[in-house]
């Protein structure tokens, strides 16, 4: 004898929230959305009810495999990109925030500087930015921030004349070792006609009109200050390429131009 079983009764039921749904119990009084909403109303209502529980398994684990806990970290917040609540609190109570900053500065202004100074070196290019963006911001608004950085620059410069001076002369002993002849009046003059359109002169690397002197190999990589090494530019890229290295070819009037970031 032989037993067979009866195939399941597949079952149309409707949900509360008006779904129709398929089961196979009778007792099955959600569609599987409902369920899976339900199901996690009653994990939060758990993990709410017994949060140190949760928070002590979760730190035994990050202790045993840390390693693997901040990659876990790493990779949700690339999937799942959200704003800084840091940010948030921040902007809720800025006041709040700055007089916590002053009196830490207070109580020990090294150790504030100290990491100050270590998240410039970590981020210099995301600092330089900044800088960049908080100035074109303020010159389009008003001349205040402008005049504040330029206040700074000297009062920089007043407290460290000796580092001021010293980079200074590390510029000139590197022009001096490169045989640097110097650009007169006249040739830069023409350097400039080949940029110029009639009644502007522009910039090398931009549209923007021109207003300095940029050395396409840096005086820091023993470039020379001679008429082939120089070219036309605007500030911001003047500023923005620093000691890079650029590899240009001249078409026409136009420079195409590849830039490499040397170490």
């Amino acid at each position: 004898m032989t037993n067979t079983r009866l195939p399941r009764q597949v079952l149309r039921l409707q949900c509360e929230c008006g779904a129709a749904y398929t089961a196979f119990r009778r007792n099955a009084k959600r569609c599987p959305s409902c369920n899976d909403i339900a199901t996690e109303a009653r994990r939060r209502a758990w993990r709410d009810a017994n949060r140190d529980l949760e928070n002590a398994r979760a730190r035994a684990r990050r202790a045993e495999n840390p390693t693997p806990s901040r990659e876990a970290g790493k990779r949700s917040r690339l999937k799942h990109p959200r704003p800084s609540k840091k940010k948030e609190r921040y902007w809720a109570n800025p006041e709040k925030f700055r007089k916590e900053a002053r009196d830490a500065y207070q109580r020990d202004p090294e150790k504030c500087r100290e990491h100050s100074r270590r998240y410039r070196d970590a981020n210099r290019e995301k600092c330089r930015q900044a800088r960049r963006d908080a100035y074109h911001a303020s010159e389009a608004k008003s001349e205040v921030y402008v005049e504040r950085s330029r206040r700074a620059a000297r009062a920089w410069y007043r407290a460290n004349t000796h580092r001021a001076k010293a980079s200074a002369y590390r510029r000139r002993a590197r022009l001096r070792d490169a045989c640097s002849p110097g650009v007169t009046a006249a040739e830069w003059a023409a350097i400039c006609e080949q940029f110029s359109d009639g009644e502007t002169t522009w910039c090398a690397y931009c549209e923007k009109p021109a207003t300095q002197i940029d050395h396409v190999r840096p005086i820091f990589h023993r470039g020379a200050d001679s008429p082939d090494n120089v070219v036309p530019a605007c500030k911001s890229c003047n500023s923005s390429k620093g000691k890079k290295i650029l590899l240009w070819q001249w078409v026409g009037k136009d420079v195409r131009s590849v830039r490499l970031a040397v170490e």
